[in-house]
């Protein structure tokens, strides 16, 4: 057992017990988030023998009926808890609440009269989805646990859910009271009739099978899993696991030297820019609001990933107070990726080159229509990525006949595919070398018959400098000021970004005051293990700047302190009819790169790969054939 580790099925099923006998936990509560209470940041917890002495468990609770949440600390040695009342804040939704409100929906006898309006008698097809209702709370319910329905119709059980959305039924649940509180007919549209099958049974003649493509590795992975604790090609971290935020990289480090001592994807807010009445509040904040630790699919072998894997299960507790074990929860593989490096030098004909391989650390996740792969790679040049990878269906609504959507694509005959944005936040606690980092923004500026790089200090975290300008070649540079290499520059890393977009949504909008950590791509915070979640602690029915924005008035010193670097980015997904019915994955992500942490390429010791059996395959002159 290590400080980082996850709570074991064991630690959840007493931490309940010990909630259960002082009656924080009973038929009244629902408990909303059980994990780990991470210890206070500890050199030793780099250390791969480190001693977990005092582990603790903290819980969020909500009691029914009154909403209230109450946060609890319990230490499992001796049984003592710290509670902590949370007054004025919703707390995410729990999965019963879903079981409880949607047939509750169904059974509305004011929805009932407008799905018959609509022709609509056969209640077993009727697909309804419960999503959180953000900022945008209705007159007069203030400070009650509302959601908002979504229906789409099914031709039969297996139809695609989505390719026949009702629009025109505005229904407001109340998942306290567990009672439909609303419903606005709007008036009748037709409902899309195009048939959206993607079930292979159901497509008629499939391609022909693709010839046989077999990845192996006769002597077993490269890699060593201990527990939690990995190493691989001069890496080491630890895996964890977390309710809210599902995967999470612990105590990162090449060949003993930190990198990061916590990686994680700390919130994914996709708002939406159709206006319609029926539409108008999609949005979500798929962490924050829900939680993705439930919805972690359990990975298959051949599908989900391809060669000599190695699975991660994860444990978590349900809103009941049962413990459950999510199967293959975490997935763990080597693949090829490509040249590492190349160069052939014609004056002797050598030509060196060496593969690419990278570890995989994956984990997918399904919230309703939309399918996440949250993929961390670690490379053998001391590169860390990471990579999201989207698929899964669009979210849909429908077009009145001849109608052209206002804020969105058709994507088959009345299927409007709404145009909409997936924004993550990355939240990396990083120590180059050790706890005291600096960050530098540079970029490339015009500078008469050449160019230069300029480097700017951030000072201080309200310093409003982290935007992308890909024009500019902007990235980012973590250094330890306190740590030279062979020339005598700071050791560090720089954040590369990926593909990225601005927010869209207006700041002064609902939806657009609770993503204000998206008005900047990258914020630098002092560390403090209060400051987890971009957009705050409670952000369900929120409507505020929560979070980063926050914090970040007090202006603090970012030089020469224990950072965390925050990095905001954005898919623009602007749907096409080859995204209906399954969409094909989008990528989106970014590199942390060394830069000066090495002081040459780390990869140069790689051995040249063996083809037939020859220790060099690259020793012929180029010409030779």
């Amino acid at each position: 057992m290590h400080p980082l580790d996850p709570l074991t099925a064991d630690e959840l099923a007493r931490s309940i017990a010990i909630l259960r006998e002082r009656g924080d936990l009973s038929d009244r509560h629902r408990l909303i988030r059980l994990v780990l209470d991470e210890p206070a940041k500890d050199a030793t917890h780099w250390q791969a023998d480190a001693n977990a002495d005092e582990r603790r468990a903290f819980a969020v609770v909500r009691e029914r009926g009154t909403n209230a949440v109450t946060e609890h600390r319990v230490r499992l040695s001796d049984a003592a808890v710290t509670t902590t009342p949370q007054p004025g804040v919703q707390s995410a939704f729990s999965l019963d609440e879903y079981e409880i409100g949607i047939p509750a929906v169904k059974a509305d006898a004011r929805v009932r009269t407008g799905l018959a309006a609509r022709g609509i008698t056969d209640l077993d097809l009727v697909h309804v989805e419960l999503w959180p209702i953000g900022g945008q709370v209705p007159e007069g319910f203030d400070g009650r646990r509302i959601v908002w329905a979504a229906l789409w119709l099914r031709h039969d059980p297996t139809d695609n859910q989505y390719a026949h959305p009702i629009r025109g039924l505005e229904v407001i649940y109340d998942m306290g009271a567990e009672e439909v509180a609303r419903v606005i007919d709007h008036g009748p549209v037709e409902i899309p009739a195009a048939e959206a099958r993607w079930l292979p049974e159901e497509l008629g003649a499939l391609r022909r099978t693709p010839a046989a493509l077999s990845i192996v590795q006769p002597d077993g992975p490269g890699f060593r899993l201990d527990g939690r604790a990995l190493s691989w090609e001069g890496w080491t971290l630890r895996i964890g696991f977390e309710q809210r935020e599902g995967l999470t990289l612990h105590a990162v480090a090449y060949e003993g030297r930190p990198v990061c001592y916590r990686a994680s994807i700390a919130e994914l807010a996709i708002p939406y820019a159709d206006t319609d009445s029926t539409n108008y509040r999609k949005s979500a904040f798929d962490i924050g609001e829900i939680g993705l630790g439930h919805f972690t699919n359990a990975l298959e072998l051949g599908c989900d990933c391809v060669g000599d894997i190695t699975y991660l299960d994860a444990e978590l507790a349900t809103d009941t107070g049962a413990v459950v074990r999510l199967p293959n929860a975490i997935c763990i593989h080597e693949e090829d990726a490509g040249i590492l490096w190349k160069h052939v030098d014609h004056g002797p004909g050598r030509t060196e080159v060496r593969r690419s391989r990278r570890l995989v650390i994956s984990s997918i996740v399904t919230v309703d229509n939309y399918d996440y792969g949250f993929y961390w790679y670690l490379h053998q040049d001391g590169a860390i990525e990471f990579e999201a990878k989207l698929t899964g269906i669009i979210l849909t609504a429908a077009s009145r006949p001849g109608e052209t959507p206002r804020a969105g694509s058709l994507v088959a005959a009345g299927v409007n595919g709404m145009w909409h944005q997936h924004f993550f936040c990355a939240r990396l606690d990083l120590d180059i070398d050790g706890e005291d980092n600096a960050v530098y923004e540079v970029h490339s500026e015009y500078a008469g018959d050449t160019f230069t790089v300029a480097e700017r200090l951030l000072e201080t975290e309200a310093d409003d400098a982290g935007v992308i300008d890909p024009l500019a070649a902007r990235h980012w540079r973590i250094v330890n000021r306190g740590q030279r290499n062979a020339v005598g520059a700071p050791t560090g890393y720089r954040l590369v970004p990926g593909g990225n977009v601005r927010m869209f949504m207006s700041p002064d909008t609902p939806m657009g005051r609770r993503m204000a950590f998206c008005g900047r791509h990258l914020w630098v915070t002092p560390h403090d293990r209060a400051e987890r979640w971009p957009a705050g602690d409670y952000v369900n029915l929120s409507d505020a700047a929560q979070g980063l924005p926050e914090w970040t008035r007090a202006a603090e010193s970012v030089v020469d302190r224990d950072v965390v670097v925050w990095y905001a980015f954005g898919s623009h997904h602007v749907p096409r009819p080859e995204d209906w019915p399954v969409m094909p994955v989008v990528r989106i992500g970014f590199r942390l790169e060394p830069y000066g942490f090495f002081d040459r390429n780390p990869s140069l010791t790689l051995p040249p790969e063996c083809r037939n059996g020859a220790a060099h395959l690259c020793d012929t002159p180029a010409s030779a054939e």
